[in-house]
């Protein structure tokens, strides 16, 4: 099952969300270094 939702979500995922992903993934990591910072004492 999890093959066959794959194969559905690769090509939308890939025409659609790459630009979205890569996006928010970069914005994810902004607020985890940014927690990170803070929780290591402002030092990241």
């Amino acid at each position: 099952m999890v093959a066959d939702i794959e194969d559905w979500i690769s090509p939308w995922f890939l025409d659609w969300g790459e630009g979205m992903v890569f996006s928010g993934v970069g914005w994810i990591f902004d607020i985890v270094s940014m927690m990170k910072g803070h929780v290591g004492g402002g030092s990241g």
